[in-house]
């Protein structure tokens, strides 16, 4: 029997990392779209749910906590269905819809503006952004174009870890992220050149190889800044994880963190290229 317990937290990572991968490698290549949209769906759902333990000190009313994870479901399931304009349609009526609500049921709380304030930032944070991955998948070789993005991402990541690990002298932003330097974000950045190149002239060889050169670091570099980002929330909130749902990793947050500012980016890059 499997004791993880008796894992290091490097070793869990990896495990964690390589059946997490193993499973979305899987929906993307062999699954049908429907599959992709519920590993999207259920992502969107968990990253909302750790984004509000992270930005509220004190958790407002079940029913309050509930409808922010219900309505941030619509964003993923509108893109899926009808896309990016529904999608854009789908946050702009999720805080029109905030407002009514509050205007409603709360029209003398004091808590409602801070409230609505984190809501509108947790749909466009989490299931916004993360609703770009299915627009990517529904593009002409859409499934190809996720991949590369998600590719691009990981190998930033592991390269920026290693690197950092080798050659890190110099901190990027201790603020932050104390662990992070300079030299592995360098190492991150060439790690995403490298591989969003190789998969390109394999799998996208319509696009151009020096669009694809000078994206592939940029979708690197923000996801680089999405990972940034994070870590200063849950450093204002005195976390150190979003949860501990993945071993080795800590939350659904922690893994999304790249991707949220790196998906959007990717799919704007397709839509400048055609």
């Amino acid at each position: 029997m499997l004791q993880l317990g008796q894992w290091s937290s490097h070793q869990q990572r990896w495990l964690t990392g390589v059946l997490l991968g193993g499973l979305l490698l899987l929906v993307l290549l062999r699954g049908p779209y429907w599959g992709i949209c519920l590993v999207v769906w259920v992502a969107s759902l968990l990253g909302s749910w750790e984004f509000q333990e992270i930005v509220w000190t004190e958790p407002p009313e079940r029913r309050w906590q509930i409808s922010f994870l219900a309505i941030g479901t619509v964003l993923p399931t509108a893109a899926a269905l009808f896309g990016a304009t529904a999608l854009h349609f789908g946050l702009i009526t999720a805080v029109f819809g905030g407002f009514l609500v509050f205007l409603i049921w709360s029209p003398s709380d004091p808590k409602v503006i801070p409230m609505l304030a984190r809501f509108a930032l947790g749909w466009l944070y989490v299931p916004y952004f993360l609703a770009h991955a299915l627009l990517l998948a529904g593009l002409d070789k859409g499934r190809f174009w996720l991949l590369w993005a998600l590719l691009t991402v990981f190998a930033g990541d592991i390269g920026a870890f290693y690197g950092g690990r080798r050659w890190g002298k110099n901190k990027l932003y201790q603020k932050v992220s104390p662990n992070k330097t300079r030299e592995g974000a360098l190492a991150g950045l060439a790690s995403s050149m490298l591989i969003g190149l190789l998969f390109a002239v394999m799998f996208l060889p319509e696009i151009p190889l020096v669009w694809i050169a000078l994206f592939g670091p940029v979708v690197g570099a923000v996801g680089q800044l999405g990972d940034l980002v994070e870590s200063m929330l849950k450093r204002l909130s005195g976390k150190k994880d979003a949860s501990s749902l993945l071993p080795g990793h800590g939350g659904f947050l922690d893994r999304l963190d790249s991707l949220l500012f790196a998906l959007p980016t990717a799919w704007y890059f397709h839509e400048w290229l055609y």
